[in-house]
């Protein structure tokens, strides 16, 4: 992951592993990504995107992000904003968000399995969700203790 960070963003990972259960990792993901929504230097058109992406949980590509903020702005300009004022690409806060929101979706109501709980978040198939769990997490789900 280090080749697609910044140091800053490798740092904010190495705490979240710190943590120990999967609530507080995902809780300290969702706090660090929801403290730059008010960081008031952002440019207009980067919290539009921002709103847009939570709006959606996710469950979005840059493409549709673009297609909302229409001809005002391009996808050089939202990459390079994105990482100049959060630090990762607007690809990686997508899935970011998309796993956020699947994980909190499936401790509400673990009634459904977590791959519904994913399918229905938006991802393609089990292995995009595993791959983004071990991304995200370290572990595979498999492996992960369910609290």
């Amino acid at each position: 992951m280090e080749d697609i960070v910044s140091e800053n963003w490798m740092q904010v990972f190495d705490k979240m592993y710190e943590k120990k259960t999967i609530a507080e990792k995902i809780s300290f993901l969702d706090k660090t990504l929801s403290s730059f929504q008010t960081n008031d230097c952002f440019p207009h058109i980067l919290s539009e995107a921002i709103e847009y992406i939570e709006d959606k949980k996710g469950n979005t590509t840059v493409s549709d992000v673009l297609n909302q903020l229409g001809t005002r702005v391009n996808s050089k300009w939202l990459h390079r904003n994105f990482v100049k004022y959060i630090g990762i690409s607007p690809k990686r806060y997508i899935s970011l968000q998309r796993f956020i929101y699947t994980y909190g979706q499936y401790e509400k109501g673990k009634s459904e399995g977590l791959f519904d709980v994913a399918l229905l978040s938006g991802y393609y198939d089990y292995n995009h969700f595993f791959k983004d769990f071990k991304r995200y997490i370290g572990i595979a789900p498999s492996q992960y203790a369910w609290e």
